[in-house]
């Protein structure tokens, strides 16, 4: 029995032992290959004695350095949250608020614009039970919304810059004018988003949802009373406009604000956006005025370019409306410019509108010269001057050299010649 027993627990300790090498062989199989075994398995022995020799191996062994930069961050956002734990169970809500704005801050810096929308959201909820007449809680809305647009996210931030300024109305500030400071932000900050709206909905070509956007930023301009802002909507809605006489009234008031402000490349524009509105409605004369005074304000801005192209666009005008001197002199201008800034295209095509208007300005009286030459010396010496010299048709009275005037002329020149002739004798 005694061998049995042996034998039993022999026979029990090799069952353990088959266990124990299984496990063994199980670990092995899974566990991680070193590097060595790695280049065993998958590259050649040659190539794998060299990688040792260069001392790659012994870097792929060694742990990745931290930079000290990326160390000096963590230790600041660990200062920060050990900050803010600190002071929420002090009950600080002041210095947890101010922790997490600068862990936000410090986030966006970085580029990390998720991570800080987090950091802005926690500071949110503590702002609100701050007790602070609520303005720390319209300074984050604000954040949230700056965060939101930097991620492209604009409906979002108009989301948030709108409720900053619904807070900053309610703020209950000792300072009127701290109030007031911070809904002027609030609007400013409504006015470029919801013009970026716009101008993203007109490149789908949403003209309908584009104008409820721009009267949107209007609102949002007129009610922190900022003039330049204001001007600048009115001209986006009158271009954005599809009737051309609802544009003219939103360019005027355009006009009227730069005029203002002294803004005279602003100026040139509401000029050359109403001369456009004008054309639209058969407004000959009004498009005209305007695009003249738009040249004025070109060339006191020294946009050379785009005087070059009004002038042209005035010379083509009057041509159309056969006043062909004032073409002539617009065409002219147009072809100086482009010499001037050595543009060939622009030179090529003035002189040829020059050519075209002079012909027309000269045609009128190349007409009534052929029709009155057989019967009017003056007619038919204006012929022969444009004809041998090309010269100006320009028709002058010829003198009769038989009339009484022609002829007592010529005697006193006779007589005049004939006492030069005996003063020079004696």
């Amino acid at each position: 029995r005694g061998e049995g027993e042996e034998s039993g627990g022999g026979g029990g300790g090799g069952g353990e032992d088959e266990e124990a090498a299984a496990a063994a062989a199980h670990a092995l199989k899974n566990r991680k290959k070193t590097p060595r075994e790695l280049l065993a398995e998958h590259v050649a022995p040659e190539a794998s004695l060299l990688l040792e020799q260069s001392g790659l191996l012994d870097q792929l062994r060694r742990p990745p350095e931290i930079s000290q930069e990326a160390m000096d961050r963590l230790d600041y956002m660990k200062a920060n949250l050990v900050m803010a734990e600190e002071a929420r169970r002090k009950g600080d809500l002041k210095t947890v608020a101010s922790s997490q704005r600068q862990l936000a801050s410090f986030c966006e810096n970085l580029g990390e614009y998720e991570t800080a929308f987090g950091f802005w959201q926690r500071c949110l909820d503590t702002a609100k039970r701050m007790g602070d007449g609520r303005r720390t809680e319209s300074l984050v809305y604000a954040s949230l919304g700056h965060n939101t647009e930097q991620r492209g996210n604009l409906q979002e931030a108009s989301h948030y810059f709108d409720l900053f300024r619904e807070t900053a109305l309610k703020v209950e500030a000792p300072d009127a004018a701290e109030r007031a400071e911070l809904v002027k932000q609030s609007c400013s900050h409504l006015v470029r988003v919801y013009q970026q709206l716009a101008e993203a909905r007109l490149e789908r070509d949403d003209r309908n949802d584009a104008l409820d956007y721009y009267n949107r930023a209007l609102r949002m301009a007129q009610e922190s009373n900022d003039t330049t802002a204001v001007g600048a909507v009115n001209f986006r809605l009158g271009k954005t406009s599809n009737d051309p006489l609802v544009a003219i009234g939103y360019h005027r008031v355009y006009l009227e604000n730069c005029k203002a402000l002294g803004d005279t490349e602003g100026e040139g524009l509401a000029y050359s956006a109403l001369a456009d509105a004008h054309k639209q409605l058969g407004n000959t004369r009004d498009a005209i005025e305007c695009l003249e005074s738009f040249v004025v304000c070109a060339d006191k801005t020294g946009q050379k370019e785009a005087q070059a192209e009004a002038c042209n666009s005035l010379g083509v005008i009057y041509n159309s409306l056969g006043e062909y001197d004032q073409a002539v002199g617009y065409f002219s201008q147009h072809y100086d410019i482009s010499r001037e800034q050595g543009n060939l295209g622009g030179l090529a095509a003035a002189a040829v509108q020059v050519g075209i208007a002079q012909a027309h300005a000269q045609l009128s009286t190349y007409t009534e010269c052929i029709k009155r030459a057989p019967t009017s010396p003056a007619h038919r010496v204006c012929l022969l001057n444009f004809k041998n010299a090309r010269a100006p048709l320009e028709v002058k009275p010829v003198e009769n050299p038989y009339s009484a005037e022609a002829l007592a002329r010529a005697d006193a020149e006779a007589e005049s010649a004939r006492e030069a002739r005996e003063a020079e004798e004696e």
